[in-house]
């Protein structure tokens, strides 16, 4: 079974055609979008998900656990969201990695869409399947995700408005 050896999400990842070495461009660690459409609101009080432009890529590298074994790898992809609930719980892979020529191996997934259904860090889920043995192990790397409402739509609250700073006095030049 490979070794996981890093997992990050970015804007846009860039290889350099001569070396091979990736550059991450806009690492993200969390997005927060708005939507004001009425129907969207109302998709998320009923529980259902909505798909949320994000335009990212969700880049890895593995390398092989013993490296005089040649191995083939497929990846399941799922995500989890902050209650625990999975958007598309399918088990079909979507990318099969041939490591039989090479030691390690880099991936680039795009998401173009991104499943969202309540605020909180969503876990995309990576799980890798020897295509040899069956083994698999599972890897999680978390995007926190928060939808804010338009100013007038937001909750009122109880509590007082935040103070306003008072202006220091200079002192006065004689």
């Amino acid at each position: 079974m490979p070794r996981f050896n890093w997992g990050v999400i970015c804007r846009n990842p860039i290889v350099d055609q001569r070396t091979g070495m990736p550059t991450l461009v806009e690492v993200v660690e969390s997005l927060a979008f708005s939507n004001d459409a009425a129907d969207l609101k109302s998709r998320l009080a009923e529980g259902e998900w909505i798909m949320v432009p994000v335009g990212i890529h969700v880049a890895f590298s593995l390398s092989r656990a013993d490296d005089q074994v040649p191995e083939t790898v497929s990846v399941v992809v799922k995500v989890v969201a902050p209650d625990g609930r999975v958007h598309a719980d399918r088990d079909v892979p979507i990318l099969h990695l041939d490591m039989t020529e090479v030691l390690k191996q880099r991936a680039f997934l795009r998401f173009e869409h991104f499943p969202y259904i309540v605020d909180g860090t969503y876990k995309i889920s990576l799980e890798f399947v020897s295509d040899s043995t069956g083994d698999k192990s599972h890897q999680e790397i978390p995007l926190d995700l928060i939808f804010s409402q338009e100013e007038g739509d937001q909750e009122q609250t109880d509590s007082p408005p935040p103070k306003k700073k008072a202006k220091r006095k200079e002192p006065s030049k004689k």
